[in-house]
């Protein structure tokens, strides 16, 4: 299962060490490259503009439901391009566990947080983790938004109750899982 993938860029090329290791993060292989210069006809005062055309797959040689997670993982690449989002392996939780991007920024801030209260756990273990248990990660946000959502209409008993089914479903995963 493979996809294309299509980025243009005003005032030439992006080198390949720029595009690959930020979606090598989001959890891709880049199989192939091909670069092209466009240029608007009958325009010779414009400015350079490239079309990177790439051929990707799952780095895990699954499925790739682009009808699901294209608009999460074109928000996350262009979130990172722009400097709004970290580029490690958290952001392959948009692809894996249907995360968007800021809610793995969230889960990258938990991690944070916990070397800086000595768990000796660093931050590349942590991510292949989460990544490892999607289902766990998974409910674990949904359980955030349930209680953390600034939208949310619902009082503070309300929530507590709404989150014991992610509880009880991240505890029997944990439960689940061999030490």
């Amino acid at each position: 299962d493979r996809i294309h993938v299509a980025l243009y860029h005003l005032h030439g090329p992006i080198p390949l060490s720029r595009r690959v290791p930020v979606l090598e993060n989001m959890g891709f292989s880049v199989i192939d490259e091909r670069s092209y210069r466009v240029a608007p006809e009958g325009a010779k005062d414009a400015a350079p503009m490239s079309h990177h055309d790439m051929v990707l797959e799952h780095s895990s040689g699954g499925a790739i439901e682009l009808e699901d997670c294209g608009v999460r993982l074109e928000a996350c690449f262009l979130a990172v391009w722009r400097g709004l989002a970290g580029s490690d392996g958290f952001n392959k939780l948009v692809l894996s566990a249907e995360l968007d991007w800021r809610e793995a920024a969230v889960v990258r801030a938990y991690g944070s947080y916990l070397r800086q209260i000595g768990t000796p756990f660093g931050q590349v273990y942590l991510a292949e983790t989460m990544l490892r248990h999607a289902q766990v990660t998974r409910d674990l946000m949904r359980m955030f938004r349930t209680l953390f959502d600034p939208a949310g209409d619902k009082s503070r008993a309300s929530r507590r109750k709404a989150v014991k089914p992610f509880i009880a479903a991240i505890e029997a995963a944990l439960e689940a899982i061999p030490s």
